[in-house]
């Protein structure tokens, strides 16, 4: 789920919420500093949601997947080259669901998402991320 404001938080039980941290600073009236204020933001969102898992977008400081019972996991950002960030959160959000429907688990499918995004925004506009390109991105991690 990738929400947007006016109903952020009327998604209960989902799979997966994926906001960024400017929504999740906006819809819970937080300031998102550092690691501390996502990691408290996630849970506060896990419980809200009755959310599987919270995985906070963060831009150049990455993503934050937040897991109920589990210490925030920080995935440090893959880009190497910022073109435009045009469509990076929608590369998000069919890179994970792909994963996951894939049968991959949270933190494994968080981490194909966010190489596919480094991909998606080292090209001009919004862009497709092929699977050669994702296997090529991959082989550096």
């Amino acid at each position: 789920m990738d929400p947007k404001f006016n109903h952020f938080l009327d998604f209960k039980g989902v799979t997966l919420f994926k906001p960024n941290v400017h929504e999740t600073e906006r819809a819970l009236g937080l300031k998102l500093k550092n690691a501390r204020d996502l990691a408290r933001a996630g849970k506060i969102l896990l419980e809200k949601l009755e959310a599987g898992a919270v995985l906070i977008t963060a831009g150049e400081r990455g993503m934050f997947l937040c897991l109920p019972g589990r210490t925030i996991k920080h995935i440090p950002t893959a880009a190497r080259e910022v073109y435009d960030v045009s469509g990076a959160g929608d590369t998000v959000i069919a890179a994970i669901t792909l994963a996951l429907a894939s049968g991959a688990g949270f933190e494994e499918a968080a981490v194909l998402a966010n190489h596919a995004a480094g991909v998606e925004i080292s090209k001009f506009g919004v862009a497709a991320v092929t699977p050669v390109e994702l296997r090529k991105a991959l082989g550096s991690w």
